[in-house]
């Protein structure tokens, strides 16, 4: 099987921001727009209904199973014109699109004796979308042994918030032996998905929950020595594939690093 892809990618981001008032505190607001296509071509697959047809063919133009011949050539048992008509390709289109923007507010919430404390809060709202165009060939398993493949158009909105909050502990006069500054930081994010599936589904996933994270930065002597440090939750959605794809067949490939050849299992 010879597979030639054609990747082509697009991305462009745009972003704001300022200053509220004569305050600390700024806004930042970002946009986003991602496109990925995916053209492939296969080539070195066998025309199923054709090498049916060969194998029944009881004249001396039937193909001979016995014996090695390769897709493309010839052999003892089997003529270049009989490998030739069985010979087929088939073809995949695909499209990803993101949609992304954000907005943010920061600045500082009070004075203590190491630093100002911070804060920072905003939600992003993202929209992505998949198109899987898989040909004829490979929907209806015409040619062998490509991988059997349907058509996959899905799309998912997901609604995020968040709130970070930056504590200064020690630092600038306000320190001690060992301990030249220390600060922790406080986060916390929640998600919410809303699916379309194929064919007019509608999926409400539901949310991640609250998901937060706890940060430290530890300068023991000078700011020439750093130690960081962190924990937190995290949430991953199930993918398109995994939510929609139809069951199909699968041939697995494996690689033979000594000849560089590829060969299905």
């Amino acid at each position: 099987r010879i597979t030639r892809d054609d990747w082509q990618s697009v991305h462009t981001v745009a972003g704001f921001g300022g200053r509220i008032g004569d305050s600390t505190w700024t806004w930042e607001a970002a946009h986003l727009w991602d496109r990925v296509t995916l053209d492939e071509a296969l080539a070195g697959g066998i025309l199923a209904a054709e090498y049916q047809r060969l194998l029944d063919l009881d004249s001396s133009g039937a193909w001979n199973p016995f014996g090695y011949t390769p897709i493309g050539g010839s052999s003892t048992v089997n003529s270049r014109t009989q490998v030739r008509a069985i010979q087929g390709g088939a073809a995949f289109q695909g499209e990803y699109i993101t949609h992304a923007g954000d907005l943010r507010f920061s600045g500082e919430v009070a004075d203590l004796p190491a630093g100002p404390l911070t804060a920072s809060v905003g939600g992003d709202l993202r929209r992505e979308t998949l198109d899987d165009r898989p040909d004829a060939a490979l929907q209806n398993e015409w040619i062998l042994p490509f991988n059997i493949q349907q058509p996959l158009a899905a799309g998912r909105t997901t609604y995020a918030q968040f709130a970070e909050l930056g504590i200064p502990i020690a630092g600038g006069g306000f320190n001690c032996p060992g301990v030249h500054e220390f600060s922790v930081n406080l986060a916390a994010r929640r998600e919410d998905f809303d699916d379309d599936g194929p064919l007019g589904s509608h999926a409400q996933i539901g949310s991640s929950g609250v998901r937060p994270r706890v940060s430290f930065r530890w300068q023991p002597v000078s700011r020439q020595v750093t130690f960081h440090g962190s924990w937190a939750e995290g949430f991953s959605v199930p993918g398109f594939s995994s939510l929609y794809r139809e069951p199909g067949q699968e041939f697995t490939e494996l690689s033979n690093p000594l000849t560089g050849t590829r060969s299905q299992t």
